[in-house]
């Protein structure tokens, strides 16, 4: 599965970079979600084949921190940039005259780059939280340094932190979820009022895989951290983890 997504994305990737015909705003995003989806993967799934290599079955915490703030910090960083691609979906099929001046390539370097600055700058405040925890066992039942296995582990009182995550992962989850949608609206009712049954069909092609990602992303995130941390099976988020 690893070496699936990984081969998948680099192609993608590679695609887009030798053929001048892709060079369009949409598939700099695109090829932007490629590379954020191997190093998400990446994230977590290069700790397996240590476990695995090595035949044991523990993490240090400073593994465990640090995988913890890039899955989440990457989690967050493709949800900005599903915002960013929803939004250049919007201008070019609703405001197509004005695509080219508005999606000019500095915009688009600027708006990716902001995109992962962000993601990883929000989360940093997590790590300040996470070093002043103390830790009684040494065994985390899950493949995955989560929330959810952290917090079960510690013997420090995690209730503000969970406070916290409580408030600042969904709104992140609703708010970009909320923005796509409003992106996606727009565009469903420009492209109902197209003249030609031509363009519309070009119009659903385009913006038609939007949705997939998105909902993946969505269903999985919400599935892990809809309930407190400590009401969470690690059964359901082994299953349900975006990083596979």
């Amino acid at each position: 599965m690893y070496l699936t997504t990984v081969m998948g994305n680099a192609t993608i990737i590679f695609l887009l970079c030798v053929d001048h015909h892709l060079q369009t705003p949409r598939d700099f995003f695109i090829c932007s979600l490629a590379f954020l989806e191997i190093w998400f993967t990446f994230s977590t799934s290069i700790q397996v084949f240590v476990l695995l290599s090595s035949g044991q079955n523990i993490l240090s915490l400073s593994s465990c921190f640090t995988q913890n703030y890039f899955s989440l910090a990457l989690g967050c960083t493709e949800f900005f940039l599903l915002i960013v691609m929803s939004f250049d979906c919007y201008v070019a099929i609703c405001h197509p005259l004005l695509y080219a001046a508005i999606r000019k390539p500095q915009l688009c370097v600027h708006l990716g780059v902001a995109a992962w600055v962000l993601g990883f700058a929000l989360l940093s405040y997590r790590q300040l939280f996470l070093s002043e925890l103390s830790f009684c066992g040494s065994k985390i039942p899950h493949f995955l340094c989560d929330n959810s296995p952290l917090f079960k582990l510690s013997c420090s009182d995690t209730s503000l932190l969970w406070k916290i995550d409580s408030v600042f992962l969904p709104c992140v989850q609703v708010g970009s979820l909320c923005l796509t949608l409003a992106f996606d609206i727009c565009i469903l009712f420009c492209v109902l009022h197209l003249p030609a049954a031509s363009g519309t069909k070009e119009a659903l092609t385009t913006c038609s895989s939007h949705p997939i990602p998105l909902s993946i992303a969505c269903g999985s995130c919400v599935t892990l951290y809809r309930c407190p941390a400590e009401d969470v099976s690690l059964s359901v988020g082994g299953v349900s983890s975006p990083e596979l």
